[in-house]
C-alpha cells in the first residue's frame, strides 16, 4: 500500500532539486515537443513514486491517476509503455549528477565530536542472492549472488562509494 503524502510536504522535498530537474530537461533538444513523458514530469513521477514508497511502475500509473495529491500536484498520467519509453531514453547519468549536484548543496549534518578527529569511511560487504541465470555470480553451487560493499562517509551519515561483485 503506497504511503499518503501531502501536497505541501511533496513540493517542499522537491524544491531543492527542482531548478536542477529543469535545467537538465532544457538541456534535451525538443523533448517536451516531441515526448508526453518527457525529462522533467518523468523524473518528478519517479520522485512521487519513491517518496510514496511505491513498489512497481503498475502501482505509481494508478497512484497518480487516482491520488487527489497528484491530481494537485499536476502529475503526468502516462501509459505504462510511455513509462518504458522514458526509462529507455534517459541515460542513468542525468539522474546521478541531478543527485550530486544536490549533495553538493547540501548542508548535510555534521557530528562535531568526529570532525575534530578528520573523515571516517566505514566499509563493509553484504551479500544478497540474485535470480540463477546470473551464472558471472556462483555463490555456492545450488546458489548465485552478489556481494553489496559500501563506504559510508561516518561524518556526514552519506553513503560515498559502492561497488558490486560476485558473491565470492
Amino acid at each position: 500500500m503506497p504511503k499518503k503524502i501531502d501536497q505541501n510536504v511533496f513540493e517542499s522535498i522537491l524544491e531543492p532539486v527542482n531548478s536542477m530537474i529543469k535545467e537538465s530537461g532544457n538541456d534535451i533538444e525538443d523533448d517536451e515537443e516531441n515526448y508526453n513523458l518527457s525529462f522533467v514530469p518523468f523524473t518528478k513521477n519517479l520522485l512521487f513514486g519513491i517518496i510514496c514508497n511505491i513498489k512497481t511502475r503498475a502501482q505509481l500509473i494508478t497512484e497518480i491517476k487516482t491520488s487527489p495529491t497528484a491530481d494537485k500536484l499536476n502529475m503526468n498520467k502516462s501509459s505504462s509503455a510511455s513509462y518504458t519509453e522514458a526509462f529507455s531514453r534517459y541515460n542513468a547519468k542525468m539522474f546521478k549528477n541531478i543527485f550530486i549536484q544536490l549533495l553538493s548543496s547540501l548542508n548535510l549534518m555534521n557530528i562535531p565530536g568526529i570532525d575534530k578527529l578528520g573523515m571516517f569511511m566505514l566499509v563493509d560487504g553484504s551479500v544478497f542472492p540474485v535470480i540463477k541465470t546470473m551464472t558471472w555470480a556462483t555463490y555456492k553451487s545450488t546458489a548465485n549472488a552478489i556481494k553489496l560493499h559500501l563506504s559510508l562517509n561516518l561524518n556526514q551519515m552519506t553513503p560515498a562509494e559502492y561497488i558490486c561483485t560476485n558473491a565470492n
